[in-house]
């Protein structure tokens, strides 16, 4: 269909219009790069890089190479304030090349013909200034995206309501979940009180939705474990084999990468393209609150109506033999001396705001979650058999369970 111009991407409505199409030769390597290992391999890219078959595709805000023989997508450039497009010997080092940049990347790929490449220029140099004028023009504060007006948005105060809401969103997800945390609790519950059993336990939530087909893909903060006991590889661990549907990534890697003086702190959920909730609530122990503000978690399942002065408590009673029975039920009980023990824990009040926007909007959201990917796949690290050995001495020298992912303060 190479005349037709016609590929995989070509009528999916929800990417935008079709634009140009066509196969291209590409050449490997050109990621932008700070780290001193990934600026030696890229020179030596430049030096001996080889070219592949690329099926090339333009749409309304970005650029992206499909792998002809099975369709896969296999890179994205999203057209930025950084989106440059060049061809011609003097700006490519190469016969009909054609040099695209943008932010993360610069991509160098070969024409059949000086004419070919001159319209590739050209068409993606239009897209640029017209569909994705709002993300290729300078924005106030050096901002991706430019000040939204008159946006329909939801605020949510302390993270009580923050959580019903976003667990009524994942559960209305048809087809993609992005969620990107600096620190991620798989074992939360999003609704309480919990009175269904693990029906709104987050990881119970993502299962659900993975086994239904939805991609789920989770961006996780790689701390310094040193000086962070967020325990990021277990809450990826535990997501990932959950089911096949979820992606978890970490960033970055402090050594290799030379990151050292910087941390993802985004939290961001964004359902479909088309629901995003923003703010600065991870989905995380410690996180959950309201109002109220209780110092303690300790009263029954049943909400309970509070008066204008606030929490009234209950009176005091004598010790009775039913508490006494009680008492030898959770001596007994392994699971509830486990939650008992959590009890040392102090509980400290946590309030935080956040949002959540509908429609068109979202569409600035997902593409923190699209740029922070791509560059994640080509940089970030997979599950290795150190990593594994590491976390399982950890919890050999731990089995009460301290290895788990946990706050100081709940």
């Amino acid at each position: 269909m190479n005349f037709l111009e016609i590929g995989p991407l070509s009528f999916i409505n929800d990417l935008g219009h079709k634009g140009k199409e066509g196969l291209v030769l590409k050449r490997s390597g050109g990621h932008l790069t700070k780290a001193v290992c990934l600026k030696l391999r890229r020179a030596i890219t430049e030096c001996c890089g080889f070219w592949r078959k690329r099926w090339l595709v333009v749409k309304d805000s970005f650029v992206a190479y499909i792998r002809p023989k099975d369709g896969k997508i296999k890179s994205v450039l999203l057209m930025d304030s950084y989106f440059n497009v060049e061809c011609g010997l003097a700006a490519t080092g190469i016969h009909h090349g054609l040099l695209i940049t943008n932010l993360s990347r610069q991509l160098l790929v070969k024409c059949w013909t000086k004419r070919k490449a001159r319209e590739w220029m050209q068409h993606i140099v239009d897209i640029s200034n017209t569909l994705a004028r709002d993300f290729t023009q300078p924005n106030r504060f050096d901002s991706f995206v430019p000040v939204r007006f008159c946006v329909d948005c939801r605020w949510f105060i302390d993270g009580g309501t923050y959580f019903e809401a976003i667990a009524d969103a994942l559960e209305r997800a048809k087809v993609e979940i992005f969620i990107a945390d600096w620190w991620l609790s798989p074992e939360i519950y999003l609704k309480r009180p919990v009175i269904q059993g693990e029906l709104w336990r987050l990881d119970r939530v993502l299962q659900r939705k993975a086994e239904e087909g939805i991609k789920i893909f989770v961006l996780l903060y790689k701390e310094v474990e040193l000086a962070l006991g967020i325990n990021s590889y277990y809450s990826k661990r535990q997501l990932a084999q959950l089911h096949p549907n979820i992606k978890v990534l970490r960033h970055p890697d402090h050594v290799t990468g030379g990151i050292l003086l910087w941390a993802h702190h985004e939290k961001i959920v964004v359902i479909d393209q088309t629901y995003a909730f923003l703010g600065g609530v991870d989905l995380c122990y410690g996180r959950w609150d309201d109002y109220l503000h209780r110092l303690t978690d300790l009263g029954g399942i049943h909400k309970t109506v509070q008066n204008k002065s606030g929490y009234t408590p209950p009176p005091r009673r004598c010790c009775s033999t039913s508490d006494l029975t009680m008492a030898a039920h959770v001596e007994n009980s392994e699971k509830l001396m486990f939650q008992a023990k959590e009890m040392h824990y102090n509980k400290v009040h946590w309030q935080d705001s956040a949002e959540s926007l509908p429609n068109f909007d979202t569409l600035d959201a997902p593409r923190i979650e699209i740029d922070d990917g791509v560059r994640n796949v080509t940089f970030g690290e997979n599950f290795n058999t150190q990593e594994d050995d590491k976390y399982k001495k950890k919890e050999k020298d731990a089995p009460d369970g301290s290895a788990i992912s946990r706050p100081r303060f709940t």
